[in-house]
């Protein structure tokens, strides 16, 4: 299908409904990304386009823009998403393509996207990527979101337990907090 059928379909989806789907259930920002309408998925994410929704196979738009390893569009669901100011993002971070990986990381973890940070783990992403925004990394999100697996994976490869976030508050501090006796442990353990 030429761009310019793709783009009428999408904007015949987007007229009245932004989240109107077609027969297989995709949206117009999910038929974007997997046409590579960058800019078009940009848009309609900050239109407000409905994130959550998934196609027939069960996949969302964060998941079609990390399949095509879209990291202008993962970070701009997360962005949108998590809130965090695009001020507070430096140079560096827009144009590192593991940065984007390692904020994709911290997403897929804070919003239990457990398949999602297994693969990303297993990439070899970097584990210590912090939010902009608070500091928080993907290990103090799986303590908080009582995610021990995807802690326990992080610990073993190897993350840096003496990580503050803008608080001043280590993986071992949140663990404390959240009663995560089972992360202590871990954590205790890899320290020695």
């Amino acid at each position: 299908m030429s761009q310019v059928k793709l783009l009428v379909k999408v904007l015949g989806l987007v007229k009245g409904d932004i989240n109107a789907t077609d027969e297989g259930n995709n949206t117009a920002l999910i038929i974007a990304i997997k046409n590579g309408l960058l800019d078009v998925a940009k848009a309609l994410i900050l239109m407000g386009a409905d994130l959550t929704i998934s196609d027939n196979s069960g996949k969302t738009a964060l998941d079609w823009a990390y399949i095509h390893n879209q990291w202008d569009i993962v970070e701009s669901i997360m962005l949108r998403d998590g809130e965090i100011p695009i001020d507070n993002i430096s140079k560096k971070q827009k144009t590192d393509s593991n940065d984007k990986k390692g904020l994709s990381l911290i997403w897929a973890v804070a919003n239990g996207q457990k398949d999602m940070a297994k693969q990303l783990i297993n990439e070899g992403v970097s584990l210590d990527k912090q939010e902009p925004r608070n500091g928080y990394t993907a290990l103090m999100w799986a303590i908080a979101s009582c995610q021990n697996g995807i802690a326990k994976i992080l610990i073993e490869k190897g993350v840096d337990l003496n990580k503050r976030d803008n608080s001043g508050r280590t993986a071992l501090d949140w663990a404390a907090a959240f009663d995560r006796t089972v992360i202590i442990k871990l954590i205790k353990e890899a320290q020695g």
